[in-house]
């Protein structure tokens, strides 16, 4: 009997039974980070109203394909009440209005304690937003009816780096707030999960790496079949006979990653 997750990537199948399985709440995708995951082959084959997301523009999403976190956001954690994506350089992302709605609530708890004005416009220094992350955890699990959440931190080496020396003390305010949460007797019988992701293992903090308490996941780079795959799907047969010089097959045998194709098409 096939699993709920049986047209998912190899790594996604490994995520789920992680998660499924309780080996811990804080997962670290590496690898193939960067490229375009294709969709689950029943779903990529005509279920349209369930691709909602995908920008009309993009024809990889158009006909199956999206980046790595919406992916994690859409079909991994799509039956979660809040899913948060969280990065340096944009500050927090709400990928539904109903989780930027529980966060804000929550804030706005910390915003009546301590006289601040927060929820208004949510702080993107990451301290601070990890800071009122930590507190909204704590609001999820003392609920009534406990959301199910799911963090996704791309380019975590920008927040938790590796470093020969000393590192900052945002740097390591953020690392304390992963490792506290990774331990968490409370989150970890929760719906509660966490996501880094990097490039390399070696960027990121050995304290996260080497801890029993995360779960290291690859992304691998995709077979010729995956990446023949993914041109047929952005491109139909009559368009390599007009326009390419290479047919789709030689496209596929001649790039290793997935994005790569489409940039030539």
């Amino acid at each position: 009997m096939s699993t709920p997750f049986a047209h998912y990537p190899r790594w996604a199948q490994t995520l789920a039974h992680g998660i499924r399985a309780r080996l811990g709440n804080t997962f670290i995708l590496h690898g193939n980070t960067h490229d375009v995951v294709p969709l689950p082959f029943d779903v990529a084959q005509g279920s349209p109203e369930r691709s909602r997301g995908a920008p009309a523009t993009d024809p990889a999403a158009a006909r199956g394909f999206v980046p790595l976190t919406a992916f994690l956001a859409d079909w991994m954690f799509g039956q979660r009440d809040v899913v948060i994506e969280y990065q340096r350089a944009n500050g927090p992302a709400f990928h539904t209005r109903e989780s930027h709605q529980h966060f804000s609530d929550a804030v706005a708890v910390v915003d009546a304690v301590h006289g601040t004005d927060l929820a208004r416009s949510l702080p993107r220094d990451p301290a601070v937003f990890f800071s009122l992350l930590d507190s909204f955890l704590k609001q999820v699990i003392h609920r009534e009816s406990p959301l199910g959440v799911a963090v996704i931190l791309p380019y975590v080496e920008t927040l938790i780096p590796e470093s020969s020396g000393e590192s900052s003390a945002e740097d390591r305010a953020v690392r304390v707030f992963i490792q506290k949460w990774a331990t968490d007797p409370s989150l970890l019988s929760a719906n509660v999960t966490f996501v880094l992701i990097t490039e390399n293992l070696a960027d990121i903090s050995s304290r996260i790496v080497r801890s029993p308490q995360t779960v290291e996941v690859e992304v691998d780079r995709p077979d010729e079949a995956e990446r023949l795959a993914f041109v047929e799907a952005v491109r139909p047969a009559e368009w390599f006979a007009a326009k390419s010089d290479l047919p789709a097959v030689r496209l596929a045998e001649e790039n290793s990653l997935v994005h790569q194709c489409l940039h030539v098409v």
